[in-house]
């Protein structure tokens, strides 16, 4: 069954019982999630059925000489999450069919997945 609204309430019952802040405007949710090594902004869409997930970590700098193997390096490790590069940031980014009833797994998926991987991003 799939839906966005019912998606969304669905969402939303699920940040509120890990008691994860959030924003939810014009179909899009964000919110802060702190992991060991550092702080991250994720935001997320759902379209349909495609859940789409996006972490910014950071823009590019003049001393990024390695960046592309460090992303590379990332992407090899991480079982779900894609480190690539647009318009000069460096971000994180995982879309995956969902129905209502496999919605929460994802996020604890996802959750772990980013917690399991805090020092793999934090040098990116």
């Amino acid at each position: 069954m799939f839906g966005k609204k019912n998606s969304s309430d669905i969402i939303i019952k699920y940040f509120k019982e890990k008691s994860i802040e959030y924003e939810y405007k014009n179909n899009i949710f964000s919110f802060n999630l702190s992991l060991d090594r550092c702080i991250l902004n994720p935001y997320l869409l759902i379209d349909d059925n495609i859940l789409s997930i996006m972490v910014n970590i950071r823009e590019l700098t003049k001393k990024d000489n390695n960046i592309y193997e460090k992303i590379n390096n990332f992407n090899v490790i991480s079982k779900i999450f894609n480190a690539k590069v647009k318009n000069n940031v460096i971000y994180l980014e995982y879309n995956t069919l969902i129905d209502n009833d496999n919605i929460e797994d994802i996020f604890d998926l996802i959750l772990l997945s980013l917690s399991e991987l805090s020092l793999e991003i934090n040098d990116l």
